[in-house]
């Protein structure tokens, strides 16, 4: 059997994001039906985690107190995200464990091991073992639906310039957007050609995902679901808006943050949920809103009533580019909406049809065209 290196988003995300955790469960599930045996790299820097991790934690409890002779409001924000992401983090290891297995698995980089790296945002990490240079000579490095922030990439000429030395060693390269294949054909110079994939959570159905689902239901009455990502106020939030929507839909409402959006929900409004529970959740709701790219790929793959929403972007990075995408290749544009919609629009299409035959059509012929692709590019020997 052969090993497969997998090199992904960092371990922080893998155990608090749920897209993360998931695109990397899907894409070792995928090689697993292979032969493979899949492993996750772990960086330099994971090595040194121990160490690390008493550092950041020692600056973690230092720094509300900090907070605390500054500003008031920064203090309770600290407060509020040291404790949930411990929550969290508490939450994914427990299902990483029994849907994946051990965070910190052994690496075998033997005379046969061949390299994936992506799944996620990975296209900026500037070490030696992210880039698979483990890897034998000869052997098969390839991307598969690597991502990054594409708006910066074009702006940044020393990116360029790294990619084009790193990506110049891989024998086959596969990019989750058409805009990120354009971006990297042009720094290679069209020396190779880049396949435009799946992104890996998209290689398992809705049946997959029925079966590692929580069996225990979330919400027992209709429900608005809101699963919501990096939200830095409570006006970006706009809680009013989505109790009004609720309420005209006669929905309760639950919401789920990450990455700062958590703190700023009401705790009658949030939830905590692992992975497993999350999957649950969408599947409960009878309305679903997320302004997370993963969270819209859910939406389509449970065929949800559902919003995409778009995010505040900060200067120089554009977090809806590939949301955007997304929504227009399975022409479901008019489910892309700005902030600044009103909640009855939003109900308006919310309320909609969708044409969930066409698009499981186009999911399915598209899956197949990636698995095809992921199976010859990781079995050359090229």
């Amino acid at each position: 059997m052969k090993y497969v290196a997998i090199s992904t988003i960092a371990k922080e995300y893998l155990l608090t994001n749920y897209g993360s955790f998931f695109q990397h469960y899907a894409l070792r599930k995928v090689l697993k039906s292979l032969g493979f045996h899949p492993f996750r790299v772990q960086s330099t820097k994971e090595r040194k985690y121990k160490i690390l991790h008493i550092v950041e934690s020692l600056k973690n409890f230092l720094r509300p107190y900090y907070w605390a002779i500054k500003r008031l409001p920064q203090r309770r924000f600290y407060v509020m995200r040291i404790r949930k992401n411990k929550e969290q983090v508490r939450l994914f290891e427990t299902d990483y464990k029994s849907l994946i297995g051990e965070i910190e698995e052994p690496m075998t980089f033997d005379e046969s091991t061949v390299g994936i790296m992506g799944g996620d945002q990975v296209l900026w990490v500037d070490e030696e073992r992210v880039w698979l240079h483990d890897i034998k000579d000869g052997n098969p490095i390839i991307s598969y639906a690597a991502s990054g922030d594409w708006e910066f990439i074009s702006n940044d000429i020393n990116t360029q310039l790294f990619l084009k030395n790193e990506l110049s060693r891989f024998s086959a390269i596969g990019v989750r957007e058409q805009l990120g294949v354009d971006l990297i054909s042009k720094i290679l110079s069209n020396a190779k050609p880049i396949k435009h994939v799946i992104d890996p959570v998209l290689f398992l159905s809705k049946e997959d995902y029925f079966e590692i689902q929580s069996q225990k239901a979330i919400f027992k009455k209709p429900t608005l679901f809101c699963y919501l990502v990096n939200i830095r106020s409570m006006e970006e939030l706009q809680l009013d808006k989505y109790i009004s929507l609720a309420k005209n839909l006669d929905c309760d409402l639950m919401m789920l943050g990450i990455q700062g959006a958590d703190v700023y929900i009401p705790k009658e409004f949030s939830v905590s949920l692992s992975p497993r529970e999350f999957l649950r959740a969408i599947h409960d709701s009878q309305y679903y809103i997320t302004n997370s790219f993963h969270g819209s790929v859910f939406a389509l793959i449970y065929e949800k009533n559902f919003l995409s929403v778009s995010q505040n972007n900060r200067p120089g990075r554009d977090q809806n580019q590939r949301q955007k995408e997304l929504m227009q290749k399975y022409n479901v544009a008019n489910r892309w909406v700005g902030n600044e919609i009103s909640f009855k629009e939003m109900q308006m299409q919310l309320e909609s049809k969708l044409d969930w035959v066409s698009i499981s059509e186009k999911i399915n012929g598209e899956r197949a065209e990636s698995f095809e692709w992921l199976k010859r590019a990781i079995a050359s020997d090229s």
